[in-house]
């Protein structure tokens, strides 16, 4: 977990199983998808990922500005939520990053 391009939010460590079921999926930015069994984020961040890929908008076009992702990450271990938040943060996706998506947890949900 030393490596400079993992510090930057430039890969995730994600088992084979989690990327099936992000693309089995078929997410597409615009939608709301509820990650259920979020664990540590690897689906969360691959199905943002998938989201944000322009090549998955239907017609093709771009969308409007005003047109948000939502994922709601959801796990009964506490703890897997709170290391959601750092990776999000190193792909961008915390708070203070891409604002084409609004990632919550039920940890944040909680402390609302």
């Amino acid at each position: 977990w030393s490596m400079e391009a993992w510090k930057d939010g430039w890969f995730e460590v994600q088992d084979a199983g989690s990327q099936l079921i992000v693309e089995a999926t078929g997410a597409k930015m615009g939608e709301i998808v509820i990650d259920y069994c979020a664990g540590n984020g690897g689906k969360t961040l691959g199905l943002a990922s998938m989201m944000f890929d322009k090549r998955n908008i239907e017609d093709g076009s771009q969308m409007p500005p005003n047109v948000k992702s939502h994922i709601i990450a959801h796990d009964v271990v506490k703890e897997r939520l709170r290391q959601i938040e750092g990776s999000l943060e190193r792909a961008g996706l915390g708070p203070s990053g891409n604002k084409d998506f609004i990632i919550k947890t039920t940890h944040d949900a909680d402390a609302d």
